[in-house]
């Protein structure tokens, strides 16, 4: 079962590496919520990494460590949350894979473990809200550009809108 969870976190991982790390640290590292489950900052208390600081430039290699640890537990958690399963050695309960002949399959366990890992994205990482808001202000961008280019002329100029004047510009 190891070799899964960490199959999944290699997985959420990749798709987390474009992240840089003092950006992360900058939105999600403050030393005011110590009191907060769940925080990097009080998790770096509970276990005791006093070498990780608010700057990650500072301290990039603990910053770092610390980063990953937070993360991968948040995943594992996650996983086990989508698959039903109580304790780290159980047998998952749901979307459990299936017991055909499928299992000796590498596609078959890397389309599985895919799937598993972007329904651990879409539950837990993506925010509906911010992904649907940024769709909608993309496509008004591209209304914008499209009634911009509907003014212009042939040569992409922009006409005069004074009544008479025939003049164009850029």
């Amino acid at each position: 079962m190891s070799v899964f969870i960490s199959t999944i976190i290699s997985q959420i991982c990749i798709c987390l590496h474009s992240f840089h790390l003092q950006l992360i640290y900058e939105r999600f590292y403050s030393t005011v919520s110590a009191n907060d489950k769940c925080t990097l900052f009080a998790d770096r208390n509970s276990i005791n990494r006093r070498n990780v600081k608010a700057d990650a430039h500072h301290a990039y290699a603990p910053n770092k460590q610390m980063f990953l640890l937070a993360v991968k537990a948040r995943i594992v958690a996650s996983a086990m949350k989508i698959l039903g399963m109580v304790e780290i050695d159980g047998v998952p309960t749901v979307h459990c894979y299936p017991r055909d002949d499928s299992r000796y399959d590498k596609m078959a366990k890397s389309i599985y473990l895919r799937n598993i890992a972007s329904l651990i994205v879409d539950q837990f990482i993506v925010d509906e809200k911010a992904y649907n808001s940024i769709i909608d202000q993309a496509l008004e961008d591209h209304d914008t550009q499209q009634a911009c280019q509907a003014q212009k002329t042939p040569d992409g100029r922009f006409p005069c809108r004074f009544r008479g004047c025939d003049r164009t510009f850029r």
